[in-house]
Formats: C-alpha cells, structure tokens, sequence
C-alpha cells in the first residue's frame, strides 16, 4: 500500500515577524501616549505656578496702592525719589536692602503655595503744583482757580515681585504699574 504524500510548504516565520512588529508599535504608541501625559502634567504644573505667582504680585501692587492712597509722601513710603536730577533704573535692583517691601497680611493671597511674601517698590516719579499746569502763578486771582502753587499731584511707578528668592524654580511673577494721587 502506498502513502499519499502530504505536500507541507516551508513556513518562513512570517507571522512571527508581523506580530513582533505589530507588538514593536503598540510598544511606541504607549511609551508616546505616556510622555504626552507627562509633558501635560508639567504644564499644567508651571500654569499653576504661574497663576499663583501673579496673583500674589497682582495683591502687592494693591497693598503699594492703598499705602500711597493713605499716604502719598515718599519718605513715608520707604520708596526712592526719581525726581530730576536722579536718575532711576526701570526696574529696582533685587537685593532686599534696596526698599522692597513685604505685603501686609491684609494684601496676602495663597501664603502656604508660596516660597515668600510679595513685595513692592515704590519710586516717586513726578510732582506737579497748579503752577504748572495751568500757568496762572502771575495772575491776582490764581489762588481763586487752584493756582496756589503747592503740590497738586504726585505720579508714582510701582514694581512689584511675587516672591523675593527667585532661585527655587518656582515661577516668578513682575509687574510693574504707574499711579496718580491728586491732592
């Protein structure tokens, strides 16, 4: 009696090699998907920073506000005099003994998310009198229309930090705006 033959081709292991590249891809899109998730989580993080760094420099410059409200003279203010012929950098040295100031407890926002209290700087920019302004000072009735020569306004720029020690890499918030008392 005779056999039949089976006729079996030669198996090259393809199947084994589309598996292992297939498995090669969905190994790249997980380790992809998962450094997306992470870079995700970082920026989220620094937003986060940031939004509480600008907060608290946004409540410094409301407290150097409410200060120069109370009380507009610079001495008082423990600000610098800009007045000519000083010359004032724009934006204050970083050394603390320069007349930065810390926040009032009443002004501070998010104490406990924060490396350090806000602080402010406070620089007397210009003064102006009813003298020059309007430029009646020679007029007999200037007094009568708020020529009396004193001070009438004072303009001041106000710089403000979120936190003092800028080297814990911690997001760090500088603002600066100008402020107008009339008297």
């Amino acid at each position: 009696m005779m056999r039949a033959a089976f006729y079996r081709p030669a198996q090259a292991g393809i199947i084994l090699i589309m598996a292992l590249v297939l498995l090669l891809i969905a190994t790249l899109l997980g380790v992809s998907g998962i450094r997306n998730v992470l870079l995700q989580e970082k920026i989220s993080g620094n937003n986060y920073d940031q939004s509480m760094a600008l907060q608290a420099t946004e409540s410094a410059l409301r407290a150097a506000e409410a200060k120069i409200e109370s009380n507009p003279d610079i001495t008082a203010l423990n600000g610098q005099s800009c007045l000519a012929p000083t010359l004032c950098p724009i934006s204050p040295p970083d050394t603390p003994a320069t007349g930065w100031t810390d926040v009032d407890a009443a002004f501070l926002v998010n104490t406990t998310l924060l490396d350090g209290k806000p602080q402010y700087f406070i620089q007397l920019m210009s003064e102006t009198n009813s003298d020059d302004e309007s430029g009646i000072s020679g007029s007999a009735s200037a007094n009568q229309y708020g020529g009396s020569g004193g001070i009438v306004s004072r303009t001041f720029r106000i710089t403000a930090r979120s936190s003092p020690d800028s080297s814990t890499g911690r997001a760090a918030v500088r603002l600066q705006t100008t402020v107008k008392v009339d008297r």
